[in-house]
């Protein structure tokens, strides 16, 4: 069973130091500079998590540092469903490289009872209302799941639609594009 903690993957830290991990993983991933910049921001974060007495933990065997991407996603208390993640934005081979798969790199370690969806969605593609009542995905949900049910564009997006209701992922889903951002997600655009 799985505490309640913030979870982090293992390529920002040193698990055991809770300090930043060395810069030479995260620079073959991102470069040099911007790996110097995530580091440092981690390590902020971790002193801060200590200070405040707030627990958090690391997932080991993680290609990528983005978790909330390819972790299920909680729709409910204690229900996850486990999407796939194969977004078109990894478009070159070092970002395919660079995908974890729950479901083949982590349950074992990190187990969740989770339901499997053959929908492919990134987690950093959901974002709930603090009730849970509403949800906001991007539009790219479909042009990813383009041909998933069935080959007529509308009838596979209605049953994509109404797949998305019955895992739990709100009842007033909300499918908006965020043209702005080459991810095309909502989990850093979405305000209060």
């Amino acid at each position: 069973m799985i505490n309640k903690k913030i979870y982090f993957s293992s390529l920002l830290c040193e698990e055991q130091k809770y300090k930043a991990a060395d810069e030479g993983r995260l620079a073959t991933i991102y470069g040099p500079i911007r790996a110097k910049r995530i580091l440092s921001e981690a390590g902020s974060l971790f002193e801060e998590l200590n200070g405040y007495k707030i627990p958090f933990g690391f997932i080991a065997n993680t290609k990528d540092i983005w978790v909330r991407d390819f972790m299920p996603v909680k729709v409910r208390d204690k229900a996850y469903v486990s999407f796939v993640y194969k977004p078109s934005y990894h478009k070159e081979e070092e970002d395919r490289k660079r995908r974890t798969n729950y479901r083949r790199d982590l349950i074992e370690k990190f187990p969740l009872s989770a339901e499997d969806s053959e929908i492919n969605l990134d987690g950093g593609n959901v974002v709930f209302s603090p009730k849970r009542t509403k949800v906001i995905i991007s539009d790219r949900v479909f042009s990813e799941n383009i041909e998933l049910y069935s080959k007529e564009i509308s009838h596979n997006n209605a049953i994509l639609v109404r797949e998305l209701k019955i895992k739990g992922s709100g009842d007033n889903n909300s499918f908006s594009e965020e043209r702005n951002d080459r991810t095309r997600r909502w989990d850093g655009a979405v305000y209060k």
